[in-house]
Parts: structure tokens; C-alpha cells; sequence
């Protein structure tokens, strides 16, 4: 079964870099069961041969585990400008630890993290995914506990 319900798509270009743009086709959906907005941008004749699912699946399979697991609470997809100013997704996941005695929580982060690491075969960017979540959480706990 899909982890995600299409929402539609239209044709646009994607900045490469200040020199290159390539047509694209940007497609939307939301996972299922957790309803996450999503969206990916296809070059064009990868749409047209492939279709949307191969480039929506891993993404929303990878939201939805993340929410599923219990790691994330929430998860919002946003776009925002890299180090060259070039405009990259990125998927915002809400973390949050239950405070310790006597304190007032719960203690909540954001990890942020680019579409492309998130989709990434693991045996090629290892745990790096898994890091920036560790990383989020163990700063909680410091305050936290």
C-alpha cells in the first residue's frame, strides 16, 4: 500500500545553479497515515518515463517512519535557500523529550533535514540522518532531566 495520497502536479523550472535550469515537473502528495504535505521536483523526462511514484514513495516512507517510530512527533516540509542561495527542500521534524522532576515541558527541538539526505541510499550517507536527530536529542535531555 502507498504511504501517500497524490495531490496533483504542474510544470515549472528548477535553479541548478546561476548558469543552469532544467524543466521540471513539481509534484505534490500528503502521507498516509500522518497527512504530511510533501512535494519533489522531477526533471521532465524523468516524469514522463517514470511516473511520480518512484520519487514519492521514499519520501513518504521516510516521513511516516520517522512518525511512526516515535522519533518525531510532527513533520512539515519547507523550502529554504542553501549556502549559494539556491532554494532546497528541506523536511522539518518536531522532536520533544517529557521534562524531569520539577520541571515544566515538554522540551521540544526541530531537526531539519534536506529531502536529499533523507531519500539517500544509507549505505552511501550512512547515519547521518540518524545523527541530527541524536544530536537534537540528547540537547534536550541536557535541559531536560
Amino acid at each position: 500500500m502507498a504511504s501517500y495520497i497524490p495531490q496533483g502536479s504542474s510544470r515549472t523550472v528548477q535553479v541548478l545553479s546561476s548558469s543552469q535550469v532544467v524543466e521540471v515537473e513539481r509534484i505534490e502528495a500528503v502521507t498516509v497515515p500522518h497527512g504530511v504535505g510533501f512535494w519533489r521536483y522531477v526533471p521532465l523526462a524523468a516524469f514522463n518515463a517514470e511516473g511520480s511514484d518512484p520519487w514519492l514513495e521514499p519520501l513518504a516512507a521516510a516521513i511516516e517512519q520517522r512518525l511512526d517510530s516515535g522519533l518525531a512527533d510532527d513533520a512539515q516540509m519547507i523550502e529554504d535557500t542553501d549556502a549559494f542561495g539556491l532554494v532546497q527542500d528541506f523536511v522539518d521534524f518536531a522532536v520533544s523529550v517529557e521534562p524531569g522532576p520539577g520541571k515544566v515541558g515538554p522540551f521540544t527541538a526541530m531537526v531539519r533535514v534536506p529531502v536529499l539526505l533523507l531519500t539517500a541510499d544509507t549505505s552511501v550517507v550512512g547515519s547521518q540522518v540518524a545523527t541530527l536527530f541524536e544530536d537534537a536529542l540528547t540537547a534536550l535531555h541536557a535541559v531536560a532531566d
